[in-house]
């Protein structure tokens, strides 16, 4: 096995683990105006975080090179992403991931 097929596996195993811990998902979505939201959203889990969690992520962010400019929300959602997933089990789908047709930056 190359190390690149190790890696992959690695990875494969890491994914099936996180999500194992998902408790709230939702495979939905809720029309914003002519925009797909997570129907995540709409759970209490989320919303008792959600505020906590995008100032953990904003911390987390302090200094990046992107910081309040072009491309910023990607790096940030995706530290939401994670930080929901990791620490409190919900699945969530980022603005970009839930309309891959928009661009955010």
């Amino acid at each position: 096995m190359s190390d690149e097929e190790r890696r992959l596996a690695r990875q494969r195993a890491k994914s099936e683990r996180d999500l194992t811990r998902i408790k709230v998902k939702s495979d939905e979505f809720i029309l914003d105006g002519d925009k797909r939201v997570d129907a995540v959203e709409q759970t209490p889990e989320f919303k008792a975080v959600i505020e906590s969690v995008r100032e953990q992520a904003d911390e987390e962010l302090i200094d990046h090179p992107w910081r309040d400019g072009l491309g910023y929300c990607h790096p940030y959602w995706e530290a939401i992403e994670r930080i929901l997933r990791e620490e409190h089990g919900i699945r969530w789908r980022s603005p970009s991931k839930m309309n891959p047709d928009v661009c955010y930056d």
